[in-house]
């Protein structure tokens, strides 16, 4: 029972310590706040890709890793958003 709350201890911990090394300002605030609205955006659409996907049974092979590629091409999607924003934020 003690492992996983070490285990989540220490990861909080060297948050803290990233975060107070880092000292953001508040355009880093801003695009941090960005970043996790898109990613919100980005589960729900995979979790829109997934009902659609496993109610219209289009493929012949395995399902598991099909949904996989659902979710790993939406992420990468994000990924370039967040990517732009960023680019645009600070460039």
């Amino acid at each position: 029972m003690y492992r996983p709350m070490t285990r989540y201890a220490l990861l909080a911990g060297i948050m803290l310590l990233a975060w107070g090394v880092m000292s953001p300002g508040v355009e880093e605030l801003h695009t941090l706040l960005i970043m996790i609205m898109v990613e919100v955006v980005a589960v729900g659409l995979s979790a829109l890709a997934v009902f659609c996907f496993t109610q219209i049974d289009f493929t012949y092979g395995v399902a598991s890793q099909n949904l996989g590629h659902i979710f790993l091409g939406v992420h990468i999607c994000v990924g370039f958003t967040v990517l732009g924003v960023y680019l645009v934020q600070f460039s």
